[in-house]
């Protein structure tokens, strides 16, 4: 039996990861990692896979769900600000938002939420000095 070697390892995580959402991903990725700690191969590719994964997900959170012709124009805005770059898209419906959206990227957040914008405005109001 041959050993596994990094790439071979990556494509099986790439398969494992693919469509799956990034808290999804995450909890396997950590997994790994724990499991071949020892193995440092394995941590700079899940690394680099998580990176890439990360940067090609785009998640949006709305209060209701979104019908298909306003899920293929928010697509079609995203995607015209990351041209050249392939997205895969997640909807999620959490209604505790209230209204409005959260758009995630990688790193970026855009929260628009009309929770996020109550909150600002109570924090707003804390800080006032009378």
């Amino acid at each position: 039996m041959s050993k596994l070697n990094s790439n071979d390892f990556l494509k099986i995580v790439e398969c494992i990861i693919e469509g799956l959402d990034k808290e999804t991903t995450d909890k396997i990725a950590k997994n790994l990692a724990f499991k071949f700690k020892d193995n440092s191969f394995v941590l700079r590719g899940l690394d680099t896979k998580r990176k890439e994964f990360s940067d090609s997900q785009v998640s949006i959170t709305t209060a209701q769900k979104l019908s298909e012709k306003e899920k293929t124009i928010l697509k079609d805005k995203i995607r015209a600000q990351f041209s050249g770059q392939s997205l895969k898209f997640h909807f999620d419906v959490q209604e505790e938002i209230v209204g409005g959206m959260i758009i995630r990227k990688g790193e970026e957040v855009i929260d628009n939420s009309l929770k996020n914008r109550i909150n600002q405005i109570q924090k707003n109001i804390e800080s006032v000095e009378i």
